[in-house]
């Protein structure tokens, strides 16, 4: 059985969901396998430290089921890594997030602006944790991002 390498993400730039092929440019930067760690880790400083005409206007982010399957039954510490990871995109030069460094520069890579993140997971949260109300106190950019109720993830 052939191994299919057209993901989520790229099925909506191929089906036009952002905008037509030929006005966009596609980037995945996807980790087979990768987990939540590798999302704030990596993936954030990645997209963070990119050049301007690299910076994406579209950004889907599906974790947490690698980071379940491989044992880390914690899902309110995987939830909580996600939100981070979305406040260093959104915050990552105005004081709101612990700022992800220019390689070359040392200097706070510039948080992206006019950009829709599209957050998607495989589990939810039955009940309001106190923990995750407390992510939302701390991290209110997250609604506006487009998380919705992070009590959902």
């Amino acid at each position: 059985m052939p191994v299919s390498t057209i993901g989520y993400a790229y099925q909506l730039y191929e089906q036009g969901v952002f905008g037509t092929r030929q006005e966009m440019d596609f980037a995945n930067i996807a980790i087979r396998g990768g987990r939540s760690w590798d999302l704030l880790n990596h993936q954030v400083p990645q997209v963070l430290c990119a050049e301007p005409a690299q910076r994406p206007t579209v950004i889907t982010i599906t974790a947490g089921a690698n980071d379940f399957l491989r044992g880390d039954v914690n899902v309110i510490a995987i939830a909580s890594r996600v939100v981070m990871a979305v406040n260093q995109l959104l915050n990552n030069d105005n004081g709101r997030a612990v700022p992800v460094l220019d390689p070359f520069t040392g200097q706070p890579c510039r948080r992206l602006e006019n950009v829709t993140i599209l957050v998607s997971n495989y589990y939810s949260i039955p009940h309001p944790d106190p923990i995750v109300v407390d992510l939302q106190v701390r991290f209110p950019a997250a609604e506006v991002a487009g998380l919705g109720n992070v009590g959902d993830l």
